[in-house]
Formats: structure tokens, sequence, C-alpha cells
């Protein structure tokens, strides 16, 4: 399965985002999951996340986006960082491994 994590930083100090345009930028992420028919399975958790030597608020996606471009998803996030004038918005593509637990059987 190609799985995307997506990972977005609200600022810090003077470039802070206000509470609206937090929650809008989150939902445009969201939007865009669901544009794709994007199987979402961490949706935007919240986190504290480190940008330049700053601690912001962060929101993480993990999603299977099946056959979808790559190229699509970025240019979406391209767009989106330049509306909320964010230097950048991680994204990680690649293949989800489910690791199951291991049960000896020399119990």
């Amino acid at each position: 399965m190609a799985t995307a994590t997506i990972s977005i930083g609200r600022g810090g100090l003077e470039r802070r985002l206000s509470d609206i345009a937090w929650r809008e930028f989150a939902t445009t992420i969201r939007q865009m999951l669901n544009h794709i028919g994007a199987t979402v399975f961490v949706d935007g958790a919240e986190s504290i996340g480190e940008w330049e030597g700053v601690s912001e608020e962060s929101r993480t996606w993990v999603a299977d986006i099946g056959t979808h471009s790559p190229d699509f998803i970025t240019g979406w996030l391209e767009m989106t960082a330049a509306l909320y004038e964010q230097d950048a918005i991680a994204l990680t593509i690649g293949e989800t491994t489910l690791v199951t637990p291991y049960i000896s059987s020399e119990a």
C-alpha cells in the first residue's frame, strides 16, 4: 500500500497562524485526502513540532493514497503552502509494512 505522511506546523513567534487560519489549513489538507479517496489512518493528530529551532503546534496525517500520483499530492501541498504562507509542508510517500507481534513457539 502506498502511504503518505503529511505534517504541517502552525508557525511560531511572529509567524503564528490565527486560530481560524490554523483550522482552515488543517481542513484543506483533509479535503485533499478526501478528494483523492484516501483511506486516512491518522487524522490530523496534534503534537508539538520544531521548525528552525522554534517549537510550534503541528498536525500529522497518515493515509493510504492508493495509486494516486505523488506529483498531484505535491502540487496540491505546494499551493496550500503558498496560500497559508508556509515555508514548507512535510510529505513522505512510501510503502507501509504492518508489523505483527512475535510469539515464540518455544513457550
